[in-house]
């Protein structure tokens, strides 16, 4: 029978795997062993559920915890592809490790927990909340990462614009619900950096497109003070 102090153990190695791979480029093939050892215990938990039969608080808990620990595989097996610049496979497994967060949130609600049980599983839905927010972020930071690459900058322009607001939003949601100031401080860095790749991918068009940037510029000036706006060219057909 599946040890839930094993299943722990597993988890915990993998968050600390992850944590090092997060610190430097240099650790970036750790992402991968994190990947499999949360996969492993999202494994474990699942056959724990399955043995759980009589114990339907136990297994729901289980199932719960096994979507989460899923989630962080394919957190990690994102972040590994997108340092190595594979934007396709990136985001194919953040959007993986979404639904499993979604599953998670929808699971750790469910009506088999007893009170203690359902109060423990609020704090953990609360969190995964956070989380959700700033796995959408991390999507569209990918997919500007895409279009920057293949030389798109008004595209990646948008995607950033996109993204900058939801950690805006995480970091937002984390101190109204006072997570960890930690929380905080990851969302507004991330979403201090992505602002200043926005800005980057703005003079990357403006360098390569120097035809096309005073429109763009009298656009979103034009825009910002309140003038009639109307429809920038360089935004539509992609």
């Amino acid at each position: 029978m599946t040890n839930s102090a094993q299943i722990d153990r597993i988890y915990l190695e993998g968050c600390d795997l992850k944590d090092q791979a997060i610190v430097s480029l240099d650790n970036l093939e750790l992402y991968l062993e994190a990947a499999c050892r949360f996969e492993q215990a999202s494994q474990m938990a699942h056959v724990a559920s399955t043995e759980a039969t009589g114990n339907p608080e136990r297994s729901a808990s289980l199932d719960c915890l096994s979507a989460y620990y899923e989630s962080e595989q394919h957190y990690c097996l994102s972040s590994y592809e997108y340092e190595q610049r594979n934007t396709v496979a990136a985001r194919e497994h953040a959007r993986r490790g979404l639904q499993s967060l979604d599953d998670a949130i929808r699971l750790g609600q469910s009506d088999a927990f007893g009170a203690e049980l359902r109060e423990t599983m609020r704090t953990h839905v609360t969190l995964w909340n956070y989380f959700r927010i700033s796995h959408e972020a991390k999507i569209h930071a990918i997919e500007a990462r895409s279009y920057w690459d293949e030389g798109r900058y008004i595209q990646a322009l948008d995607s950033y614009n996109t993204a900058v607001p939801l950690e805006q939003r995480a970091s937002e949601f984390a101190s109204e619900n006072s997570l960890d100031q930690r929380y905080i401080r990851i969302s507004r860095g991330n979403a201090i950096g992505m602002t200043a790749n926005a800005s980057q991918a703005l003079a990357m068009h403006m360098l390569h497109t120097p035809e096309q940037s005073g429109h763009l510029i009298r656009s979103k000036v034009d825009t910002q003070s309140g003038a009639k706006w109307t429809p920038n060219p360089l935004q539509s057909g992609q």
